[in-house]
C-alpha cells in the first residue's frame, strides 16, 4: 500500500473498517518448520547480508567524572549544518559542566575545515577517524566516558535554548537513568511536528520516544552497550535495550531538541532499498543481546516486539517482493516461538504470527 494512502486511512480511521471487511475473506497458513526457517534465512541473506554485529561491548567509564554531561556529535559531510549545531550547544546558559565530543567520521567535504575553528574551544573535543558509519561514530564517542550523563546530538540538528539546564536539573532532582524532554521537527523556519511531554519525575519507559536524541542518559547504562554497527535503523537499540535497562525515567515538558527534516536521510529514502532488511536484522540481533544481558522476555515485552515486527514488515513491504515478505514473516514467527514459548496471547496480531497466518498478519500490518 502507498505510504500516503496508509496515513490517510489511519488518520480517518477508515483502516479499521477495511480490516473488519477483509478479515474473514483472507487466510493463508504457511508452515514454519526447520526447513522453511532455513530457506527463509538463506533467501534474506542472499538478497541482503545480515551485518551480525552485537550491541554488547566494554566502554571505559571514569568513576570520578570531570563533567556533568558528555554530548556525542557524529559528523559526516555536514558542512551546511555543523556550525549551527555546535553553536546551539556553546550558547547554552547552564550551571552544569559539559564536554562535546565531535566525531568527524571521514568527511570528504569542508566539515573538517569548519571544525578547525572549534579546536581551541574548551567545551569541544574533536576526533577525526576513517568512515565507520553513523553507529561507528557514536561508538567512538562512547569508548571513553568522562561524565555522569550522556547526550546524543546529530550534527544537522540543534539543541533548544536552555536544554542542558532543564534536562540536568531534572536529573539532579530525580536521580533518574533517562530524562527526556519535548522536541520538535523543523524544515527551514517551519515546525513540521512536535513531540510533547509532561513534567513527570517518575514516568514510564513506554512514554519515551524511540530516538536516541532528546534525552540524557546515566553513563552507566552504556558500560557494556554500544550501537550495533553496520545497520540502518540503529535507534532500535533504544526501545529494545536502553529503555528496559533504565530503573527510573523522568520527562520534562520543555522543548530541548530541534530535529531537522532531512529529505535525504534514511527515514525518508529507505523505501525500496535492499538494506531496509536491516529493520528485521537488527531486531534479531538485539533479541539475542537481551538474553545475554539478562533482560526479561515477558508478556509486556512480547507486545512491544510484535509492534516492532509490524513496523519491520511495513518497511520491508516497500521492496514489493512477496517472497521477501513471507521470509521475514517466517523468521519473525520463529523468533516469537523461540523467545516466548509459554506465553498465551489474545491479540490477533501476535496470534497470526504464532499460527503462521501470513495473510491475516499482512492485513493487520498494512491496515492497523
Amino acid at each position: 500500500m502507498n505510504h500516503l494512502l496508509y496515513l490517510f486511512l489511519k488518520k480517518t480511521k477508515l483502516n479499521r473498517g477495511l480490516y473488519k471487511l477483509y478479515k474473514n475473506k483472507t487466510q493463508e497458513q504457511i508452515p514454519i518448520g526447520t526447513k522453511e526457517i532455513e530457506e527463509a534465512q538463506t533467501l534474506l541473506n542472499t538478497f541482503q547480508k545480515d551485518p551480525h554485529n552485537s550491541c554488547i561491548c566494554q566502554n571505559q567509564i571514569n568513576t570520578n567524572p570531570k563533567y556533568d554531561l558528555q554530548i556525542i556529535v557524529p559528523a559526516y559531510n555536514v558542512e551546511r549544518y555543523i556550525k549551527e549545531c555546535l553553536d546551539s550547544v556553546l550558547s547554552q546558559d547552564t550551571s552544569f559542566s559539559y564536554i562535546v565530543k565531535v566525531i568527524n567520521d571521514g568527511s570528504t567535504d569542508n566539515t573538517a575545515k569548519i571544525l578547525e575553528a572549534y579546536q581551541k574551544e574548551e567545551h569541544i573535543e574533536i576526533v577525526h577517524q576513517k568512515n565507520k558509519g553513523f553507529s561507528g561514530a557514536r561508538n567512538t564517542g562512547l569508548k571513553e566516558i568522562n561524565a555522569r550523563y550522556l547526550m546524543f546530538l546529530d550534527s544537522d540538528d540543534k539543541l533548544a535554548s536552555g536544554a542542558i539546564e532543564a534536562l540536568m536539573k531534572m536529573a539532579q532532582a530525580t536521580d533518574a537513568d533517562i530524562i527526556e524532554g519535548a522536541s520538535l521537527k523543523f524544515y527551514g523556519s517551519w515546525v513540521t511536528k512536535r513531540y510533547p511531554h509532561a513534567d513527570e519525575k517518575q514516568s514510564s519507559a513506554n512514554k519515551l520516544y524511540g530516538f536516541a536524541w532528546g534525552k540524557v542518559y546515566r553513563s552507566e547504562l552504556f558500560a557494556h552497550i554500544q550501537f550495533p554497527e553496520g545497520y540502518w535503523f540503529e535507534d532500535t537499540l533504544c526501545a529494545l535495550i536502553l529503555h528496559p535497562l533504565a530503573k527510573k525515567v523522568s520527562t520534562i515538558s520543555q522543548c530541548v531538541y530541534c530535529y531537522r527534516t532531512n529529505f535525504k536521510g534514511i527515514s525518508r529514502t529507505f523505501r525500496g532499498k535492499p538494506k531496509c532488511l536491516d529493520s528485521y536484522y537488527i531486531c534479531e540481533q538485539l533479541l539475542a543481546d537481551r538474553v545475554k544481558l539478562g533482560l526479561p522476555m515477558d508478556e509486556k515485552f512480547l507486545h512491544s516486539i510484535v509492534r516492532q515486527f509490524r513496523l519491520n514488515s511495513n518497511r520491508i513491504a516497500s521492496l514489493k517482493r512477496q517472497d521477501i515478505d513471507k521470509a521475514v514473516f517466517i523468521q519473525q514467527s520463529a523468533l516469537i516461538k523461540h523467545y516466548f514459548p509459554n506465553i498465551k496471547v489474545k491479540d490477533e496480531l501476535t496470534q497470526s504470527l504464532m499460527e503462521g497466518d501470513f495473510s491475516l498478519y499482512q492485513l493487520q500490518a498494512t491496515l492497523l
